[in-house]
């Protein structure tokens, strides 16, 4: 189970990028855990998921604990190591927005000719 916090979105892109075992020697003499120089070099993108959660109003601004099933992934890939990347698009977000004041613009002044 990845457990993550969300706020303002009703589902998420996840991505895994598998560093296989034989590899995470040379990954780390490049990179700290956390790091992406060279991942192409010892892994390669293995899993894509897009989850969908339930959403009302009350959710509205506040951060919300989610639980991502990740057991297929771990059940297909039971070695190496992953880099999770987390994203969600425009349309899955429910931020509201206040409606912005229109100021009038500034009369320019025509200058004689």
């Amino acid at each position: 189970m990845l457990l993550i916090e969300t706020r303002n979105v009703s589902g998420l892109l996840i991505q895994a990028f598998a560093i296989y075992d034989h590899n995470i020697v040379q990954f780390l003499q490049v990179n700290e855990l956390d790091g992406t120089d060279e991942l192409y070099r010892v892994g390669e993108p293995v899993w894509t998921q897009n989850v969908s959660f339930d959403w009302d109003d009350s959710m509205q601004n506040k951060y919300i604990p989610r639980g991502i099933d990740v057991s297929a992934l771990t059940k297909k890939y039971p070695q190496g190591m992953f880099q999770i990347r987390i994203s969600f698009r425009k349309r899955i977000s429910n931020t509201v927005f206040p409606p912005m004041p229109m100021k009038p613009l500034p009369r320019r002044r025509s200058r004689p000719i």
